[in-house]
């Protein structure tokens, strides 16, 4: 809905392009060193200060091409990220390891996980990161460990004795 209330009417920006276009006004923001060298020569206009003038162009310009690129880079990244978000393959990540790393951020613990992901497809992958996971969560990273082990149990892979000492490790690990 509108200011209005008249739904889809109205200009539309793309999220990466309002990004980029609030990059490019930071960098300009942080670069009014060579206006402000520009200003002073037009104001001044004394003879000592013709050194302001070029290097008030020259900062000008180069705060432009910086702001431009940093403006292309945030919109090339924020339109990939939308696309993939639009189009991408739907994964899987299975828990294969959960560590603790001993650091605690707002009360909460950085957890270390080791992942396995995959999905329609996807060449099943591992990989390693660092999340901080809320402790009211973190048994939901144990469930499919302990389902797994369910699993094996039925099958009779595993012996109740075998069964009972693995989850117990589990649950020791929580």
């Amino acid at each position: 809905m509108t200011m209005f209330g008249e739904a889809g009417t109205g200009p539309r920006f793309s999220g990466p392009l309002l990004r980029a276009v609030g990059s490019f006004a930071f960098v300009m923001l942080c670069g009014i060193v060579g206006p402000i060298f520009l200003v002073c020569y037009f104001v001044f206009d004394l003879p000592e200060t013709g050194w302001m003038l070029w290097t008030g162009l020259g900062l000008t310009v180069l705060d432009v091409l910086i702001g431009l690129g940093v403006a292309s880079l945030t919109y090339r990244g924020r339109a990939r990220a939308e696309r993939l978000r639009a189009t991408g393959v739907r994964g899987v990540a299975e828990v294969l390891s959960v560590g603790q790393t001993a650091v605690q951020i707002n009360d909460e613990p950085l957890m270390s996980l080791r992942l396995r992901i995959g999905g329609p497809d996807v060449v099943p992958f591992e990989v390693g990161t660092r999340k901080v996971i809320p402790h009211y969560r973190q048994p939901l990273l144990y469930r499919r460990r302990l389902a797994s082990l369910d699993e094996l149990r039925a099958s009779g892979v595993l012996t109740d004795d075998e069964y009972r000492r693995a989850r117990q490790r589990i649950v020791d690990e929580l």
